[in-house]
């Protein structure tokens, strides 16, 4: 959760320092992508990971990412 902050953090002054548009909206782009990337590892890559080894016939099961307690509500708070 630290690095989603300090992201944040990050992402606001390059967009309030921003002089263009188009660098504020790239800014804004890549902390949504890192957002949303964050909460897809932390909610959806253990079950993603198990839909494909069963398609694959595989074993993914190495996969299993302990949920952060919060993960949704504090992204989506940061993003607000």
């Amino acid at each position: 959760m630290i690095l989603s902050i300090v992201v944040g953090w990050y992402v606001g002054l390059r967009i309030e320092r921003a002089e263009t548009t188009a660098t504020k909206r790239r800014a804004l782009t890549i902390g949504v992508v890192f957002h949303v990337g964050l909460l897809f590892v932390f909610k959806y890559l253990t079950f993603a990971a198990s839909q494909l080894g069963l398609l694959l016939h595989r074993d993914f099961s190495v996969i299993s990412i302990t949920l952060l307690i919060g993960i949704s509500f504090f992204t989506g708070e940061l993003s607000s």
